[in-house]
């Protein structure tokens, strides 16, 4: 667009807890008003590499009443001359006509320090005047700091090359139960993108946010899309696995990429509103090329799940649990919370041609999310529980070929639906089979063990389809979308095919009663709306 015209718009996605900046933004006014070209470093994220841009006008960030930016948008006379991915979006702060932006990024990193200290929120002002005139070691330092707009300079020789990490978010970990305040309703379920690159690039359908082509829409931008057409406004935003397709590390960069543009651009969220768990392709098979049938099933090797572990650093700015769980609790509008328990359900190793996908929780992944929130304790948060593998068979006939391999339920579904009952469960999400699913489970103890208490509770369950794979019915891609209203549970069904639009073709709700056991709350059984 910008080599057709000579010129585009940029828009600035403001990070939700970054100040305006508008000392910064007053200044490239003042200069481009008087006639200047400034020359600015864009910092592309996804790659992690900066490109020498030029600006010849701005449209600065302006401030409601209340002190919040409002979204804006250049001249309507020039709206053509936005990118599509910047126009469909209701969360551009700010915006730079460009007149010049390089493809091949500078070397920067190293070259280049702080001439400012970035306004991060959540630090003490001692800890940033030291990053004045620190090197800028590499991309990671960026992308963990809670900002978008930092001023630098040429690096000095006296110049600090001190490596300054830092998560960007309230939550210094994966499991946190400091509550969230979500802006929106709504918690977007996703599952199974598959995002895909090299030999198996096909495997994901839509187009990857790294790749030229703004008339094919990327995933998440067809999911924003959707959302606005519908006014859906999203509080949070919950993955429950395979993000990639054979864990490559490729592969997990696309998935970095269109998260955070999600996340942080389409959406204008925080790292904080987002819960990722595994799958079992995100997973590295074993090196083994055939299965022992004497030899025992052991948890899946340091190696294979190393570059999950990077991403998760990479995404984050904190590592992943040491048995890759997540439990956040979110406070959406109106006061209601919502507590996620993510719990990686792809312990087992696997092979090539055994226990491929085979899922199984480990109870001390369980007890580590639950633990953080505080489960085995009554509460006032609807309580969900989140993995990749299902709990509950979700065809009419499961294929015996599937089971040769180990692909289906998780082995260990009754456990886990008994742990969840116990602890107040009210609704488990999940993944894996590419089709979008309700169910509703009632878990009792085993017969052959004394409990004066012999049922356990209810659970209501929601399957996501796949919202990125080429392997679906159809291909067909899904969404889901939930929210707590009082003392309902809505959910809302999204369907694509071949990159068409999504659009809502299901809607169920299920009020929360008094359940059977004690005066706890539970979720009634689905009815369905449309």
């Amino acid at each position: 667009m910008l080599r057709e015209r000579g010129w585009c718009w940029w828009g600035w996605w403001k990070r939700p807890n970054e100040p305006g900046r508008t000392e910064v933004w007053e200044t490239l006014a003042r200069e481009t008003a008087a006639g200047q070209r400034v020359r600015i470093g864009l910092f592309h994220s996804g790659t992690g590499t900066v490109h020498p841009a030029v600006v010849e006008r701005v449209v600065v960030p302006r401030a409601d009443d209340l002190g919040s930016f409002v979204s804006l948008s250049p001249p309507e006379a020039e709206r053509d001359g936005v990118p599509a991915y910047y126009r469909s979006s209701r969360h551009s702060r700010g915006w730079l006509r460009l007149v010049a932006l390089a493809e091949e990024p500078i070397e920067f990193f190293g070259r280049f320090s702080l001439a400012s200290a970035p306004p991060l929120p959540h630090h003490p002002s001692s800890q940033l005047e030291r990053l004045v005139g620190k090197r800028i070691l590499d991309a990671d330092e960026l992308r963990t700091m809670d900002t978008t707009i930092w001023e630098v300079r040429p690096a000095q020789p006296a110049d600090s090359s001190e490596r300054f990490l830092t998560a960007s978010q309230r939550q210094d970990g994966a499991l946190s139960a400091e509550p969230v305040a979500c802006p929106g309703p709504w918690l977007l379920h996703l599952t199974d993108p598959h995002y895909a690159t090299g030999q198996f690039r096909r495997e994901h359908q839509w187009r990857l946010e790294a790749e030229d082509g703004a008339t094919r829409p990327t995933m998440v931008d067809a999911i924003s899309n959707a959302l606005d057409h519908y006014q859906r406004s999203v509080g949070a935003v919950l993955v429950t696995g395979d993000l990639t397709y054979v864990a490559a590390q490729d592969e997990f960069e696309a998935a970095r990429a269109g998260l955070f543009k999600l996340t942080n651009g389409l959406l204008g969220l925080g790292m904080e509103h987002l819960v990722v768990v595994p799958g079992n392709h995100d997973i590295a098979w074993t090196r083994s090329d055939s299965y022992e049938y004497a030899a025992p099933v052991e948890v899946a090797p340091a190696e294979a799940t190393a570059n999950y572990r990077s991403f998760f650093q990479a995404l984050y700015g904190y590592p992943a649990s040491p048995h890759l769980s997540m439990a956040r609790r979110f406070v959406f509008p109106g006061g209601n919370l919502v507590d996620v328990a993510a719990v990686n359900s792809s312990s087992l190793e696997q092979g090539r041609s055994f226990l491929a996908g085979m899922g199984r929780v480990q109870e001390a992944a369980y007890r580590e999310a639950t633990s953080a929130l505080a489960w085995s304790s009554p509460g006032s948060a609807l309580r969900m529980l989140a993995l990749h593998h299902h709990l509950a068979l979700t065809e009419d006939l499961e294929s015996p070929d599937e089971y040769a391999s180990g692909f289906g339920i998780a082995i260990d579904a009754p456990r886990i639906q008994r742990m969840a009952a116990h602890d107040g469960v009210h609704l488990a999400v999940h993944g894996h089979k590419h089709r979008a699913f309700v169910w509703r489970t009632e878990a009792y103890h085993l017969p052959e063990y004394n409990n004066e208490r012999w049922k356990l509770g209810s659970i209501n369950i929601v399957g996501g389809g796949s919202s990125g794979s080429i392997s679906s019915d159809g291909r067909r891609n899904f969404f889901n979308l939930i929210r707590v209203a009082g003392p309902v549970v809505e959910l809302e069904m999204y369907r694509s095919q071949q990159q068409g639009s999504f659009e809502r073709f299901m809607t169920w709700r299920a009020p929360l009663v008094s359940g059977a056991v004690g005066d706890r709350l539970e979720i009634a059984p689905w009815q369905v709306i449309s």
